[in-house]
């Protein structure tokens, strides 16, 4: 399994929750045999105070013909900044299908892939993300969400990547600094309770995930964490990693409950004297 692989199935349902695990692992450092201890961060997210509501948010959405049936595909040229490998590989969407009309359904679409449901809702939202509110204006293009069924283009939606583009900090996702940067990490959800409508048949499948990669520094990362899967890769020198989920809006926010963990099991890759850490992170929490 290659360190840019998205999530992966880990088999098996929530994972128990484990609050601490630390090993020693020998890491090779300009010829010297030094140790690098493994370890483990917990994160709980909110279903309330780290939800976004989409329509104030500014995701965009489209009306769709209740119970039926669509092929979604995504295209576009949306970026998160000026430079080269900063495009977004797809889009977030937020949905209800009408096999199960109480359940929310979050989902990562990417670029090129179809994905099929059934409409339970006439308001389907598409949207994208970056840190906040500060970091979008830099952003340009669009992506176009093309719905497709009986054979022939029912509805298009354009999502643009600054006015559709949901500013993470400013909106109430939870962000997470606490792993070392250049080290190997991997999410997964070890438990969790979370749910919109007031009830469990509302529970959210995963938690949406944005961050980067060492190795492609201005490429935006994101996708959903659901139970059972894992995703892997090499933390950033800021090493942030916002969570969050999404619901209409904040006033339909009220009626969600319960957490998520997710686990982020690291082990460090160029060893950093915990003080020199905690004093280069500062500025970034």
């Amino acid at each position: 399994m290659g360190r840019h692989d998205r999530t992966r199935a880990s088999g098996g349902g929530p994972l128990a929750a484990t609050l601490l695990v630390a090993v020693a692992a020998p890491v090779a450092l300009t010829g010297f045999a030094v140790q690098a201890s493994a370890g483990q961060v917990i994160q709980e997210v909110d279903a309330v105070k780290n939800c976004v509501g989409l329509f104030q948010a500014g995701g965009a959405s489209v009306t769709l013909e209740q119970g039926l049936a669509y092929e979604l595909t995504v295209t576009g040229d949306a970026c998160s900044n000026p430079w080269e490998d900063s495009d977004y590989d797809g889009v977030f969407v937020f949905y209800y299908d009408a096999a199960s009309p109480d359940h929310p359904v979050t989902a990562f679409v990417e670029k090129g892939e179809p994905h099929a449901f059934t409409a339970g809702d006439p308001t389907f939202y598409a949207f994208l993300v970056d840190k906040g509110l500060k970091d979008v204006p830099d952003n340009s293009g669009s992506m176009v969400l093309i719905f497709t069924s009986g054979g022939r283009v029912r509805e298009l939606l354009e999502v643009d990547a600054v006015f559709n583009c949901l500013g993470l900090e400013d909106f109430g996702a939870v962000k997470n600094i606490d792993v070392p940067p250049d080290s190997l990490c991997t999410l997964s959800l070890s438990a969790g309770d979370a749910a919109t409508n007031g009830t469990p048949d509302g529970a959210y499948e995963g938690v949406l995930i944005f961050t980067r990669d060492l190795n492609r520094p201005v490429h935006p990362e994101i996708l959903e964490l659901e139970y059972g899967d894992e995703f892997e890769f090499e933390v950033h020198a800021t090493s942030w990693v916002y969570m969050f989920f999404v619901d209409e809006s904040y006033s339909e926010i009220g009626n969600n409950l319960g957490t998520v963990t997710v686990r982020m099991d690291y082990v460090p890759g160029t060893p950093v004297e915990r003080a020199s850490w905690t004093s280069i992170k500062a500025p970034y929490r």
